[in-house]
C-alpha cells in the first residue's frame, strides 16, 4: 500500500484578497512530519508540494492525485490558504491567481471548486481518502489576527457525501472551522493556529490519545480541536467521515510519547462547578482500582448532578451534567488508564460503531450471551475491572444503577431472553432500556461539553 500527499499552500494574493504567509509555511511543517521514516512514513517521492499554484496547475494536480492510485493506496490532500464561496454558496479553494468581480463577487473561473475535488475522489480507485482544509477568508476578525473561512458553507455536503459509500473504505475531511464559524491566522506565528496544532500532535505523539502507538484522524482531529479552542473559542474544528473514514491511521506515535504518557503528574486538574471532591477518585485511579473507582465515579457524578438522595441518575440529570465536572472525571479516567477506559474513549467507540447502543455495548464488553444465544447486560459484578478489560469498559456503574431489577438474578432464575422475561412478567424491560439510553444521553452531553 502506497500513501501519498498533495500538499497546497496558496500565501499570494491578487489586491482583493489578503496575503497569507503561514500558509506555505503550513506545507512545509505538514511535510515534515509525513515524510518523518519514524511518524508519517510518507515516501519523500510521494509528497507533492506546490507553493501559490494558479489554478491550472492545482486542478491538475488534485487530479493526479486521486487518479493515479490503486484501491489499497490512502491518499492525503492538504490545503492551507484562503476558503471563499461564490454567490449560491458553494464552497470554492483560492489560488494565487483567485479574483473578484467589481460587485466583489468570486469569479469562478481562477477558484477550484469543491465538487471538481468531490468527482476526483469520487472517481478515484483508492479507498482511504483525507482531506484537511485549513481553509480562510479575508477580513479582520481581531486584533492581531485575520479572519479566515466564510460562513453558510456546507462542506459536509459538497466534499464528503458519496454517490458510491459502498465502494469507499474510508473517507473523512477534517477542517479548521465549521460552515458558520471563521478560523484564524495569528500574526506573528510561524503556522496557522489550525496547522499548528495538527502537527505539534503527531510530532511530538500527543494526539494518540488512546496510547496505541498509532494516531488515527479522529483523535488528531480531537487533539487539534481543544487545543485550537483554548487558543482561540470562537473556532469549531469540525470532522465529516463516510464509513471507516474515522479510523484511517495518518501516522505513528514517536516512541518516546509513550514514556511521557505513562509519567503521570500529581497536579490533576480537579476542577468541579458543584464543588465535589474528587482527590479520591483520583487516588483510586492512580492505583490501578477499577472497581472502587467505578463506584467511586457513581457517587461523585450523583453529586456533581444532585442527585444523592435519588441513588442513581437520570436522562435528565445527564443532560445538565456540568461540563466542568464531567471533563475533570473523564481526565482522570484518560490519564491514570493510558487512555484505555473513560468517557470520551467510550464516545469515540459509539461513533466506530455507527452510533448503534447495541453494537457499542458489546464492543465494551457489557454483554452476556445466554444460553438461547440472546445478548443481553451482565450483571455489575460480572464486569472486568482489570486493565485487560474491552477498551472503553469503564466506566459502567453510571448506567447500571438505573436498572431496577437485578440482572444477575433474572438470569440465574430465569435462563432465557430478557424479551421473554419482560413479556412474563419476570423483567422490567423498559428500565434496562433506559439504562443503555442513558449511555446515548451521555455521549450527547460530551459532545455538548466539547471533550
Amino acid at each position: 500500500m502506497a500513501k501519498i500527499a498533495l500538499l497546497i499552500g496558496v500565501s499570494e494574493y491578487e489586491p482583493e484578497l489578503n496575503p497569507l504567509p503561514a500558509a506555505v509555511k503550513d506545507i512545509k511543517a505538514m511535510q515534515r512530519v509525513l515524510q518523518h521514516p519514524d511518524i508519517g512514513g510518507f515516501a519523500e517521492a510521494d509528497i507533492k508540494i506546490l507553493e501559490n499554484p494558479q489554478r491550472q496547475v492545482m486542478e491538475e494536480a488534485i487530479e493526479t492525485l486521486f487518479s493515479e492510485r490503486n484501491k489499497d493506496d490512502m491518499v492525503l490532500l492538504y490545503f492551507s490558504g484562503h476558503g471563499i464561496k461564490d454567490d449560491r454558496g458553494r464552497l470554492f479553494l483560492t489560488t494565487s491567481e483567485t479574483r473578484k468581480n467589481s460587485k466583489g463577487e468570486l469569479i469562478r473561473a481562477t477558484a477550484t471548486a469543491a465538487s471538481k475535488i468531490h468527482e476526483d475522489m469520487e472517481n478515484s480507485r483508492s479507498r482511504q481518502q483525507v482531506i484537511i482544509l485549513d481553509c480562510c477568508f479575508s477580513g479582520a476578525f481581531a486584533t492581531g489576527m485575520s479572519a479566515k473561512d466564510d460562513d453558510n458553507l456546507d462542506i459536509k455536503k459538497q466534499l464528503v457525501e458519496t454517490n458510491k459509500p459502498e465502494e469507499v473504505q474510508g473517507r473523512v475531511v477534517i477542517t479548521s472551522s465549521t460552515a458558520t464559524q471563521y478560523s484564524f491566522e495569528q500574526q506573528g506565528s510561524e503556522l496557522s493556529i489550525y496547522t499548528h496544532y495538527l502537527v505539534e500532535g503527531i510530532e511530538k505523539g500527543t494526539a494518540d490519545t488512546d496510547n496505541d502507538g498509532v494516531i488515527s484522524v479522529d483523535e488528531l482531529h480531537e487533539y487539534a480541536r481543544k487545543k485550537v479552542q483554548e487558543a482561540a473559542s470562537a473556532m469549531k474544528p469540525g470532522i465529516f467521515a463516510v464509513m471507516q473514514g474515522y479510523k484511517i491511521q495518518l501516522a505513528k506515535a514517536p516512541k518516546s510519547n509513550s514514556k511521557l504518557i505513562k509519567q503521570h503528574s500529581d497536579n490533576d486538574d480537579l476542577s468541579s462547578k458543584k464543588q465535589v471532591d474528587y482527590r479520591h477518585l483520583r487516588d483510586l485511579l492512580k492505583a490501578g482500582k477499577w472497581k472502587q473507582a467505578d463506584q467511586e465515579t457513581l457517587v461523585v457524578m450523583l453529586e456533581a448532578a444532585d442527585r444523592v438522595q435519588k441513588g442513581r441518575l437520570s436522562g435528565k440529570s445527564i443532560e445538565n451534567f456540568p461540563c466542568t465536572d464531567l471533563r475533570t472525571l473523564d481526565q482522570l479516567w484518560v490519564k491514570y488508564s493510558n487512555g484505555h477506559f473513560g468517557f470520551s474513549v467510550q464516545k469515540r467507540i459509539w461513533e466506530r460503531v455507527g452510533k448503534d447502543l447495541e453494537k457499542f455495548i458489546d464492543r465494551v464488553g457489557w454483554l452476556q450471551t445466554g444460553m438461547f444465544k440472546s445478548e443481553y447486560r451482565r450483571s455489575y459484578d460480572e464486569y472486568s475491572f482489570t486493565i485487560n478489560a474491552p477498551k472503553g469498559h469503564l466506566p459502567a456503574a453510571y448506567s447500571i444503577k438505573t436498572e431496577k431489577t437485578a440482572i444477575s438474578l433474572i438470569k440465574a432464575v430465569y435462563p432465557m431472553p430478557l424479551v421473554v422475561a419482560s413479556t412474563l412478567g419476570l423483567y422490567d424491560l423498559d428500565s434496562a432500556i433506559k439504562s443503555e439510553r442513558l449511555n446515548e444521553t451521555l455521549f450527547f452531553r460530551i459532545e455538548a461539553c466539547e471533550l
